[in-house]
C-alpha cells in the first residue's frame, strides 16, 4: 500500500486556499476589476521584503498599488483543513488552545507593526470563520458572533464580502492609507458605476412595454349580410322583388 505524505498534502491544500482567498480579496477590494491585486506570500507565515512596504507578516501580500493601503493596516493569517472542534477548544481553553496560540503569535507580529490582525480558519464544506478584536470589527456586528477574552469569532462573509470596500476601508485604514485607497480605487469605482448604469439601462429597455398595435378584425359574413339588408349595393334578389312590385 503506497504511503501518503499527509504533511505535503496539507501544505498543498493550504497553498491553494491562500491563492483562492487572494483572488477573492482582490476582486472584492477592486470592485470586481482585478484578481491579482493581492497574492499569497512566497514565505507564507514568515517575513518578506516587498514593493510598497518595508516588511510583511502573514499570508497575503500586495502586488498592486491599490492593495498596499490594506496591507499597511491589516495582517491576514489563513489556516486551512483543521478539525472543527478547534473552535470549541478555543472557547474552553482560550490562549492555550491551537487557535489561541495562532492568535498570540500573529497578533504580536501585527501590533509590532501597528496593524490590525485577522485570523481566518476554513474547514471543508464550511464557511470561513474569522477571529479579530471585537472592537475592530468593521461595520455592524455579524448575526453569528462568539466572544472570548475580547476576541470575536464570526462568519467572514457577514462582515467582509457583503460590505462595500470603501465602507470597510473607512473603518480599518488609518487616514493616510485611506486617502491612498480612495485615490487608487476611484477609477475602479467609476468603472463599476458605468457598468451598473449600462446594465440598468439595458434591463429597462428590455422591460419597457412595446407600443400596442390594434388589428381590426372584419367578419366577411356580417359585412355581406349588412350589404344585403340595405347597407350596400342592391343584390339580384332585391332587384327581382322591386320588379314584381
Amino acid at each position: 500500500m503506497p504511503k501518503v505524505n499527509v504533511g505535503k498534502r496539507a501544505k498543498t491544500k493550504g497553498s491553494n486556499y491562500e491563492r483562492d482567498f487572494a483572488k477573492r480579496l482582490s476582486s472584492w477590494w477592486t470592485y470586481g476589476q482585478l484578481q491579482d491585486a493581492f497574492w499569497r506570500t512566497s514565505l507564507s507565515g514568515g517575513k518578506a521584503t516587498i514593493s510598497g512596504s518595508d516588511v510583511h507578516v502573514g499570508d497575503i501580500c500586495a502586488l498592486r498599488p491599490i492593495a498596499v493601503p490594506l496591507e499597511n493596516c491589516v495582517v491576514f493569517e489563513l489556516k486551512r483543513g483543521y478539525n472543527k472542534s478547534i473552535i470549541l477548544d478555543w472557547l474552553l481553553l482560550g490562549a492555550t488552545s491551537l487557535i489561541g496560540q495562532w492568535w498570540e503569535k500573529g497578533y504580536s507580529q501585527a501590533t509590532a507593526l501597528n496593524r490590525k490582525f485577522i485570523l481566518i480558519v476554513k474547514h471543508d464544506q464550511s464557511p470561513e470563520i474569522a477571529f479579530m478584536l471585537e472592537d475592530q470589527i468593521p461595520g455592524n456586528p455579524p448575526r453569528r458572533l462568539l466572544h472570548n477574552g475580547g476576541i470575536a469569532c464570526f462568519v467572514l462573509e457577514e462582515v467582509l464580502w457583503h460590505q462595500d470596500p470603501l465602507t470597510v476601508a473607512n473603518l480599518l485604514l488609518d487616514p493616510k492609507n485611506l486617502k491612498g485607497y480612495e485615490k487608487e480605487s476611484r477609477r475602479f469605482r467609476s468603472s463599476m458605476m458605468i457598468k451598473s448604469t449600462r446594465k440598468s439601462s439595458k434591463v429597462t429597455s428590455i422591460a419597457s412595454p412595446q407600443k400596442k398595435v390594434t388589428v381590426k378584425k372584419v367578419d366577411v359574413g356580417k359585412e355581406r349580410l349588412s350589404k344585403e339588408s340595405g347597407g350596400g349595393p342592391s343584390s339580384p334578389s332585391r332587384r327581382r322583388l322591386s320588379a314584381k312590385q
